[in-house]
């Protein structure tokens, strides 16, 4: 990972934020909370939560940072 982003907790057998994957697919970072919660049978607030604690623990501020950290890094393909 670049040296600007904290490097993310492990824990077994869970992601990098200490929950486990819902999906084998890889989310596209332009999903609206709408649409993760209706893929996952989620609520709204649920999806809001989640993502919340996912950029704090990668510490970024915001989805755009996130995309750029999931290119940067090769999670999504360019």
């Amino acid at each position: 990972m670049p040296e600007r982003y904290p490097a993310p907790r492990r824990h077994p057998g869970r992601g990098p934020c200490g929950t486990r994957a819902v999906s084998s697919r890889r989310d596209e970072p332009h999903d609206s909370n709408a649409e993760l919660a209706e893929r996952f049978v989620l609520s709204e607030a649920t999806v809001k939560a989640h993502v919340a604690r996912v950029l704090g623990e990668l510490g970024l501020r915001d989805r755009v940072q996130a995309a750029v950290l999931a290119y940067e890094t090769g999670v999504v393909g360019r």
